[in-house]
């Protein structure tokens, strides 16, 4: 037996989260946790095309965009012989990942019994909060944009056994679901965790033509 000394990595996850009660429904872990994770922050400017007073301003939080790969694989699952996985492969933890943006069955049905009795205007159900939790500090609340799904391997009924997951999804933050809100305390949070991280950054003996003062 070969007993590994090395730390037990944590996994990455998507949470599914009631937006009222904060309790969590499902956990979607990533097998394998991303090796690269994009982001892209585009400042929220009050008038950028008008009162040059106003460009030094900020008129909220930046929009903020994540895109990551996640790779799944059955085999392991198949070689313990237990799991969802020996009758389905990875079609479950598929169907979990699409279910973050495709309305339910019942929402569907619903709009049209709706549309039917002549309903003039019909508001979307409610949706579940989606959390991205990449570590105990990186907690964000997030709409997933995009989900691109490339499955490789297949069992003999032709269930994928091997797939590589691209998503992108937009940060939701306080202008989003406001402040007094379970997603806008999960902003705040993260907001108040970079703060910290900032506050941890002190240059040392990197030299820089930045003057004492202007």
């Amino acid at each position: 037996m070969t007993l590994s000394t090395g730390p037990r990595l944590l996994k990455a996850a998507l949470a599914i989260v009631d937006p009222d009660s904060g309790s969590i429904s499902q956990v979607i872990p990533f097998q394998f946790n991303p090796t690269r994770l994009k982001r892209e922050l585009i400042a929220r400017d009050i008038d950028p095309e008008g009162d040059p007073n106003l460009l030094v301003r900020l008129a909220g939080p930046p929009l903020q965009t994540l895109s990551f790969e996640a790779f799944l694989d059955a085999t392991d699952a198949l070689e313990q012989g237990k799991g969802p996985e020996l009758e389905h492969g990875l079609a479950p933890r598929l169907a979990a990942l699409e279910g973050l943006i495709t309305p339910n069955l019942s929402a569907l049905l619903e709009a049209d019994a709706l549309a039917d009795e002549g309903a003039l205007e019909l508001l979307p159900a409610e949706a579940a909060l989606t959390l991205l939790v990449w570590n105990a500090n990186r907690i964000q609340a997030v709409r997933v944009n995009k989900l691109a799904i490339e499955e490789e391997l297949f069992d003999q009924n032709l269930n994928p056994l091997r797939a590589r997951v691209t998503l992108s999804v937009t940060v939701l933050t306080t202008d989003d679901l406001g402040v007094a809100t379970k997603g806008g305390g999960v902003y705040l949070n993260a907001l108040a965790n970079q703060e910290r991280l900032n506050g941890l950054f002190k240059p040392s003996g990197e030299r820089t033509a930045t003057p004492g003062a202007i």
